[in-house]
């Protein structure tokens, strides 16, 4: 199975006060994400306001896109694109290895697809993927269906239910996380179905080879 490259980009970053602390904001959501779904290549600085991962397989790279999403909320703003294909090291920078192959590329094809429908139609849309280079299959249908579906949810959350979604996406009970908002049991779960939270878990588990 090929692995899944992600390219983050920062959105208005150069409008921050203070572009170091938001890249530390986004290698800690990282670390975060990172404890649920171990990445292949962990999260590594590029040029301009760019970072780069890898996960093993596409359903991995989604789960943790959807989890930097709902743990960023109002701390940054990313753009996502998700390729498929095989990555070749070539050398290794100071930030981090210099890397090429077609995944890259559809990666790079997928940021610039986020870029085109925001300008089009879309302006809650975060992130996309490209699975190949021919005429999209239907794996790259429903990927594309998902996508569309979860980035209007996640862009409609507020704050604390995208708390309540992550940690819920994360693997947290709904204990564990009504302890931590200080809420009931039952407010959490009524928060996840109103929100659409728990079909964001449902379709989670979906991809990640389970029963809905």
């Amino acid at each position: 199975m090929s692995p899944a490259p992600v390219i983050l980009d920062i959105v208005g970053s150069r409008r921050s006060p203070d572009r170091a602390a938001l890249q530390a904001e986004i290698h800690a959501a990282a670390e975060e994400v990172a404890e649920a779904i171990p990445p292949l290549e962990g999260l590594w600085a590029t040029v301009g306001d760019e970072f780069q991962v890898v996960y093993r397989t596409l359903a991995e790279a989604l789960r943790a896109t959807a989890l930097m999403r709902l743990i960023g909320g109002g701390r940054f703003d990313c753009r996502y694109g998700i390729g498929v294909g095989d990555v070749r090291t070539i050398d290794r920078g100071p930030r981090g290895p210099i890397e090429e192959g077609p995944g890259w590329e559809r990666a790079r094809r997928a940021l610039e697809e986020v870029t085109r429908m925001q300008a089009h139609g879309s302006p809650w849309l975060r992130a996309w993927a490209v699975l190949d280079d021919g005429a999209p299959g239907l794996a790259a249908q429903v990927t594309a269906a998902y996508l569309t579906s979860r980035e209007h949810i996640i862009s409609r959350l507020k704050a604390r239910e995208a708390r309540i979604a992550a940690a819920w996406l994360a693997g947290a009970t709904q204990t564990e996380i009504a302890r931590a908002e200080k809420i009931s049991q039952a407010a959490v779960s009524q928060r996840l179905e109103a929100s659409g939270g728990a079909a964001l878990a449902q379709a989670e588990r979906v991809l990640l080879g389970g029963r809905p």
